[in-house]
């Protein structure tokens, strides 16, 4: 069986050190583990300083001092850095995959094949025999049609039920949306998006859509639980979301959100609530003030995209309260807090 294009990657050692020849241990460190990472990522990275600073397992204020260094080996496109040279060598080693897997295949097809003959065949004679010794009962039934096997293939296919797969851009918005909460969260980051994840993530997602997604993800962010408040200090990360047993339960709030409330009469699970803008926004807020004063002071406000992204009240107490607590979180990621007058 042909390995997977990213469980391997090439290194031309005298291409790296040609290039590197100036960087600094720490810097040889960073920039392999940026190089390794841009290799599971289709030769990509986000261009955030947290996320990079993580991926190379420093400290903010510790990448940032190194970065400029190692950003001149990445190209900027949109919010991602990309490296040219993995890019190419990713396309070929994929190429290379291809072929040897449908080299693989045709000569199992090959074999197939003239084993079948042969089997059919011996089918042939055995019945022959049968047939001759009143013993026809007794011979092996003959095998399904082709168009009877592809029946019963459809019938046991898990696309057969007309839900829309999960496509691959939204994969990974799925990944960053969790990136982002554990980031303002101080969550477990995802490093890698590997095949094992994808596949896990593409079926939640193919299940309850990016929306559900999101409010899963919400769901870890206001839980107690799930944030380390337990017995062992454990915290919830992206493989926790998108495993089958627990996705459901987020959705459900299972997991609690943290409030002292009474417990309604009937068992319904709490819901999380509803906010009319990005579920970043909200997670943000939470981070910072926790989910009460979201709920008093966030949700009660309306949502801006044009001409610049605001949370936007009429009532200017909301307005100082989130200014008070929040401004600082919300300029990181371009949003305003807006005061509207009342009319």
């Amino acid at each position: 069986m042909p390995r997977k294009a990213d469980t391997w990657m090439p290194l031309y050692v005298a291409d790296y050190l040609r290039d590197t020849m100036r960087l600094t241990t720490v810097e040889h460190g960073a920039y392999m583990l940026l190089l390794m990472a841009s290799w599971t990522e289709d030769g990509r990275l986000p261009d955030d300083d947290t996320e990079l600073a993580a991926i190379v397992k420093l400290g903010v204020p510790e990448w940032i001092a190194i970065a400029p260094k190692l950003r001149r080996f990445f190209a900027a496109d949109g919010d991602f850095l990309i490296h040219k040279r993995v890019v190419e060598e990713r396309e070929k080693a994929e190429h290379i995959t291809v072929e040897r897997s449908s080299a693989g295949k045709e000569g199992a097809r090959r074999r197939w094949q003239k084993e079948g003959k042969v089997a059919g065949k011996h089918m042939a004679n055995a019945m022959a025999n049968a047939s001759q010794t009143g013993s026809q009962n007794d011979a092996p039934s003959p095998s399904p049609s082709s168009d009877e096997e592809r029946d019963a293939d459809a019938s046991l296919s898990p696309e057969g039920d007309g839900e829309r797969e999960a496509s691959r851009d939204e994969v990974r918005e799925a990944f960053d949306t969790w990136n982002r909460m554990a980031t303002l969260c101080a969550m477990p980051l995802a490093q890698a998006l590997t095949d094992g994840r994808r596949k896990a993530i593409k079926a939640r997602l193919t299940a309850a859509g990016l929306d559900g997604w999101r409010r899963a993800v919400m769901a870890v962010a206001i839980s107690p639980h799930c944030r380390g408040k337990n017995d062992r200090k454990w915290k919830a990360d992206i493989d926790f979301v998108a495993q089958a047993k627990n996705f459901p339960r987020l959705l459900e709030g299972f997991y609690g959100t943290g409030e002292t409330v009474p417990k309604p009469k009937s068992d319904a699970p709490a819901k999380p609530p509803d906010w009319p803008g990005p579920p970043e926004v909200r997670l943000a807020v939470v981070a910072k003030g926790g989910e009460g004063f979201a709920r008093s002071w966030l949700d009660i406000c309306t949502w801006r995209e044009e001409p610049t992204k605001a949370v936007v009240t009429k009532r200017s107490i909301v307005a100082e309260r989130l200014r008070g607590s929040c401004t600082r979180i919300l300029d990181k990621m371009g949003v305003e807090i807006v005061l509207e007058p009342a009319q």
